[in-house]
């Protein structure tokens, strides 16, 4: 018995131990990694782009924010802008509040030029972008649409419990083209434009006729085209388009005008912005997309640093964020109109859209442009 009382104790005290000099060994196997973070260092940040519209044309400069700073945009105020073509001729822009900057209103790029951004800092950094060049238009070769349902997610107003809804709506597709390319390269904005009826008075009946647009690509994947291996990249998702009025909350349009509810009229009216880019604006947009359309989950890839096309000329180790984009477009405004009852989309191209005001009311007298 005194035997199995001694063993007893010598197996208490040496497993303890045992593990501790596992645990010991494990650790001096370790070789801690403290990675170097340059919180401190804010980067340029520039957001410019040049097209064949007549201007004015914006460019923005701004100081990234360091880590973990909540704080706003830090504009760069007193710079000198400019562009510069081939010719030699200079453009300068002039700082209309801090940190943007316009050209003169009559100014535009022209196809077949190549265009230089310019930036000369209070503090003597000279910033310059890659020589761009503008290429031909796009052409839309074909709208085309499809009866679709879409999942939004949204917030409970009573839990606060993040739910999810099935909308039923339209998809709208477009095939487009550039001419002279053999892979057209494009990105694309979409604008909505939704009108309503809002009743002042009922005797006699009086009414203020209402209308608001909004850029909705926010709801899509992407809004650059698709490598579809030909001249023309074919079924380009642009749009989605509820049928139903309540569901038009979920593209940020708003349900009730102060206490009177909204019902959308039957108009769904898509204003599309084309643009033709350069192969390096069509990887910075690529990779922009890829980093807004990550979940936050642990397979998503390592978000690298945004390729560039602007560089510090006296110091080109110095990290610039943003790009410059020269790029020709193409306006065009769609009627997209459901006939569920016979499965059937129509469309109609209209006059362009793109002009009238962001929002507003005509009392008791439809704008020139209702539908």
């Amino acid at each position: 018995m005194p035997d199995i009382k001694n063993k007893l104790r010598k197996a208490l005290f040496t497993g303890p131990l045992l593990l501790l000099s596992l645990a010991m060994l494990m650790a001096s196997c370790r070789e801690i990694y403290e990675p170097e973070l340059s919180v401190a260092e804010r980067h340029l940040v520039v957001d410019a782009v040049l097209t064949d519209q007549v201007g004015p044309h914006r460019v923005r400069l701004s100081y990234s924010r360091q880590f973990g700073d909540e704080g706003g945009i830090a504009p760069v105020t007193g710079a000198v802008v400019y562009i510069s073509d081939s010719y030699g001729n200079e453009v300068q822009l002039t700082e209309a509040q801090p940190g943007v900057f316009y050209t003169p209103e009559g100014f535009r790029g022209e196809q077949g030029e190549t265009y230089v951004l310019n930036i000369l800092k209070e503090n003597g950094d000279l910033y310059r972008s890659e020589p761009q060049k503008m290429n031909p238009p796009p052409l839309i070769n074909r709208v085309f649409a499809e009866f679709d349902d879409k999942l939004f997610f949204y917030e409970s107003e009573a839990s606060g419990e993040i739910l999810q809804r099935e909308v039923a709506g339209v998809s709208v597709f477009m095939d487009v083209s550039v001419e002279g390319e053999e892979r057209p390269r494009f990105r694309f904005e979409t604008e909505l434009y939704m009108q309503y009826e809002v009743m002042v008075s009922m005797m006699p009946p009086v009414y203020d006729f209402c209308w608001r647009k909004r850029y909705i690509n926010d709801v899509l994947h992407s809004d650059i085209g698709l490598n579809t291996g030909g001249r023309v990249s074919e079924r380009n998702q642009s749009a989605f388009l509820p049928v139903v009025t309540t569901s038009m909350r979920f593209l940020g349009f708003p349900l009730n005008d102060g206490d009177s509810p909204i019902t959308y009229t039957h108009p769904r009216v898509l204003n599309k912005t084309i643009y033709s880019i350069t192969e390096s604006a069509y990887s910075f947009h690529h990779a922009r997309n890829q980093q807004l359309g990550d979940e936050g989950s642990l397979f998503d890839p390592i978000a690298p640093q945004l390729p560039t096309n602007i560089s510090n000329i006296s110091n080109p180790e110095e990290i610039v964020v943003g790009f410059f984009e020269v790029a020709s477009s193409v306006r065009a405004t769609y009627n997209i109109m459901p006939r569920a009852h016979i499965d059937t989309i129509e469309i109609e191209e209209l006059d362009c859209m793109h002009d009238i005001p962001n929002s507003g009311c005509s009392f008791n007298e439809h704008p020139d442009w209702w539908i």
